[in-house]
């Protein structure tokens, strides 16, 4: 249920072409109201235009999984789609300079019977169970300082980036933009796996950043000591939330290249430069190891 409605999300955060840090605090909102009234509470009740929802218990995923792939979910319904925009429509509110008008995310829910006034009325419902609590540190926020600090190691291998991963002329030349278009990507893709909920913001961003690093600079995080020193994490901090990284990417692929699912998910179209460029790295079996260091050398 989850995995669907953060994909939805994402694909409408797109359209309406918002920041990425407010994607990822509509989540943070999103997280927590369903923590705290709980799923099966929030679907069993009746709303202005929906019956009751069963909220159908999946099987545990593979140790080897991050994603369901297998199409056996159940599809969205309007409670959750209304549910969902509300909390883009607050977090514009909060990080956006100018936030699109209300009109226009009650019509990204893509339910006809919600209006602007319905919209309003959510936001204050959303709100109350919210408590009022709306600034929270999110894993792009974190993942913006730790790039800025790693930039300038970053700009020195400039050249094996670029010849390693054969870019176009079109294509993006500078190495720490795309580290940070990379970054998101992969924050994005995490945030669309429900395990990546059990991790900290910042020790989550501290692991994409390193994970980018490793896969087309063939930097371990010792390399780099301005990201130590700026996130307080240590290697050995980042290697469970490493593990997950390396297969949220993987099923992503496995989603995109599949046939029994609708053809990937919506990060991939989002962040598509950098998307291509991931699956373009030589490293594409998971993070660098000490080995995939010395080819690069050489």
């Amino acid at each position: 249920m989850r995995q669907d409605l953060v994909d939805w999300m994402s694909c409408q955060h797109g359209m309406l072409e918002l920041a990425d840090e407010t994607f990822h605090l509509a989540l943070r909102y999103l997280d927590t109201f369903l923590l705290r009234r709980g799923p099966e509470n929030f679907l069993a009740r009746n709303g202005a235009g929906s019956e009751p929802v069963p909220a159908l218990p999946l099987g545990a995923l593979p140790c080897d999984r991050a994603l369901y792939l297998d199409g056996s979910h159940q599809p969205l319904c309007n409670k959750l789609k209304r549910l969902g925009i509300t909390c883009v429509f607050v977090a514009a509110k909060v990080v956006e300079v100018c936030a699109p008008p209300a009109g226009e995310f009650a019509h990204a829910a893509e339910v006809s019977t919600f209006s602007r006034s319905q919209l309003l009325l959510a936001e204050r419902a959303l709100l109350r169970e919210l408590e009022y609590d709306l600034y929270h540190p999110t894993c792009s926020s974190f993942a913006a300082a730790y790039v800025s600090a790693a930039a300038a190691t970053v700009a020195k291998d400039a050249r094996i980036f670029k010849v390693k991963h054969k870019l176009n002329e079109r294509d993006e030349t500078d190495p720490v933009r795309l580290t940070a278009e990379v970054v998101e990507y992969v924050l994005e893709a995490s945030a669309v796996a429900r395990d990546g909920v059990a991790f900290a913001p910042s020790r989550l961003a501290a692991a994409a950043v390193g994970w980018t690093l490793a896969r087309f600079f063939a930097l371990t995080w010792a390399d780099v000591p301005e990201l130590r020193k700026v996130s307080g994490y240590a290697e050995t901090d980042l290697a469970p939330v490493l593990s997950f990284l390396d297969k949220v990417v993987a099923d992503f692929r496995a989603a995109k290249n599949s046939r029994r699912t609708r053809g990937g998910f919506f990060a991939d179209e989002k962040h598509a430069r950098a998307a291509r460029v991931v699956w373009q790295s030589p490293l594409h079996s998971g993070h660098a190891t000490a080995q995939a260091r010395v080819s690069y050398d050489q």
